[in-house]
């Protein structure tokens, strides 16, 4: 089983290396929007050695960091008094990012090391500096945490989170959070429109959609779904666009069907869909979900 998956993973390597290979010849990106690259994005996400460079290109970072050498680190130096308000509220944060996550060569608890709360902090300081309006909003940290670690720079995580706060997701991280409001509502619609059962049950026991889906949301399911699956739809995001975030609730919402609809009261309600560790769709005793099972939902079982 474990040669097979090796050739599969070393097949679409290849295809991710040819399909490159061909962008760069032709001084172009179009070819890295080909029919074999959306199958394997959208299938098994992208290749682990070419996740970095891959999310550098479809976020839109690459071509923003055209033209600014020495951008980030003027930011990290700029002088932002401890003070000021996005700073406090980082370090506020920084010792409650993904406790007990391992570093990118391995090490223990990699956030609460100096070297991981430096990382985290330059990022999240830097941004907060590029764009003020934004400035810092609670759920950023654990962006720039997955970032940082797939993306193993600080420069290329700042680039990614800039495209993904003021591209791919407009509006979610403002204060105002007005482009998530709008999202919130359609995700409404489309649960109404392709789960009614689910919909009456939920509202029945007075339980609002967005009090999962907005932490579902604004953090990609970092803290919800394993962590094969939360770069899987960062993966997808940077590829597809927003709209798979929606899709990706739906799916979520649609595993976990049967046992939303058993649960008795709000309460119950609030122990299936908000427990302390990744959602278990099969009962406490089964699996999380699984990257496959997730596209698979989201792909074909739901189809807003």
């Amino acid at each position: 089983k474990m040669s097979k998956r090796q050739d599969n993973d070393a097949q679409l390597e290849a295809v991710c290396r040819q399909q490159l290979e061909l962008a760069r010849l032709q001084n172009s990106d179009d070819s890295l929007r080909s029919t074999e690259l959306q199958q394997i994005v959208r299938q098994r996400g992208w290749p682990k050695r070419f996740r970095p460079l891959l999310w550098l290109k479809y976020s839109g970072a690459q071509t923003r960091m055209v033209g600014k050498q020495g951008y980030y680190s003027i930011l990290i130096k700029r002088d932002c008094p401890d003070e000021c308000v996005p700073r406090q509220e980082i370090e506020r944060d920084l010792s409650r990012t993904l406790p007990g996550m391992r570093g990118p060569q391995g090490e223990e608890d990699f956030f609460s090391t100096p070297h991981g709360q430096t990382s985290l902090r330059n990022v999240l300081v830097a941004y907060a500096t590029h764009n003020p309006t934004v400035g810092y909003c609670q759920s950023m940290n654990f962006l720039a945490a997955l970032l940082l670690l797939q993306l193993q720079d600080e420069e290329a995580a700042f680039w990614v989170l800039v495209s993904i706060v003021e591209d791919k997701l407009d509006q979610y991280y403002h204060r105002s959070l007005a482009g998530l409001r709008v999202d919130q509502a359609v995700l409404e619609e489309y649960v109404e429109e392709t789960m009614p059962t689910l919909h009456n049950h939920l509202k029945t026991h007075g339980f609002d959609v967005s009090f999962v889906s907005t932490n579902w949301m604004l953090c990609l399911f970092i803290n919800t779904l394993p962590w094969e699956c939360v770069n899987h739809v960062m993966d997808m995001l940077l590829y597809d666009g927003p709209e798979i975030l929606l899709r990706s609730c739906l799916a979520v919402l649609h595993l976990m069907q049967p046992r939303i609809l058993a649960a008795r009261s709000q309460e119950e309600l609030f122990e299936v869909l908000k427990p302390k560790g990744p959602l278990l769709p099969d009962g406490r005793s089964g699996a999380p979900i699984d990257h496959l099972r997730l596209v698979e939902a989201t792909f074909r079982q739901v189809a807003p």
